[in-house]
Parts: C-alpha cells; sequence; structure tokens
C-alpha cells in the first residue's frame, strides 16, 4: 500500500476489521495494521492492548472517512474507535511511552481513558 493513513484506531480486533472489510467491499484498499509498539492500556481488562489501525492508501483517506460516517449513521460501526477527546479524530496511535496520541491534532492523554470510546 502506498502512503498507508490511518482513518481510525480500535482496541479490539473484530470492530477494526469489520470496518476493514466494509471499506473494501465499497473499493477501497482497506486493512488492519497492528503495530505491536501501539499499545495502550485496555479499558476493562487493564492489560497492555495492541492498537489496531485501519488503514487506507492516503490519496483514498477523505473519501474513506466520508464512507466511515456513513456507515457509523447505519449501524454505529465507529461506536467501538479511539477519539481524541480534544478534537474527535479517530486517528489514534500511541507514544513510547503509552499515552494515546491524536494524528490529527497531537494531543496526548494517559490511558487507559473510557470516555474516549462512543462519544459522538
Amino acid at each position: 500500500m502506498k502512503n498507508p493513513t490511518n482513518i481510525a484506531s480500535f482496541e479490539e480486533a473484530d470492530p477494526a476489521g469489520h470496518l476493514a472489510r466494509k471499506l473494501r467491499d465499497a473499493g477501497f484498499n482497506a486493512r488492519v495494521h497492528v503495530d505491536p509498539k501501539s499499545r495502550a492500556i485496555g479499558r476493562e481488562t487493564n492489560h497492555l492492548l495492541d492498537i489496531r489501525q485501519v488503514m487506507v492508501p492516503a490519496i483514498q483517506a477523505v473519501r474513506a472517512l466520508s464512507w466511515c460516517r456513513e456507515f457509523d449513521a447505519a449501524e454505529a460501526c465507529l461506536s467501538n474507535a479511539l477519539r481524541c477527546p480534544d478534537c474527535g479524530s479517530l486517528r489514534i496511535t500511541t507514544s513510547a511511552n503509552e499515552e494515546l496520541v491524536c494524528g490529527a491534532c497531537k494531543h496526548r492523554w494517559p490511558t487507559p481513558v473510557p470516555a474516549l470510546v462512543g462519544n459522538h
């Protein structure tokens, strides 16, 4: 994939895989990327979890995000996505010390933060 761009991040495999499949079915080159260096403390288990990022080529990112919003309106497929508490972005990664980092506004915050999931 050329210039992969993270468009949504999840703590769990199922919602990330579901979104990637829906995007592929719509014609996007989407995949789930698990970076072992991108980890967060789970809200329910209090264990370190891998962050799963739904990636598309940079050239498809804006259109794919638009489709994600439509999928979310129809079936709440982003309800489990991690979101930035400042700007609401779905493009979340982690830093070396396991803080969550927004890919859009660069805001950083500690994990776990239960209010990050499901806020629209």
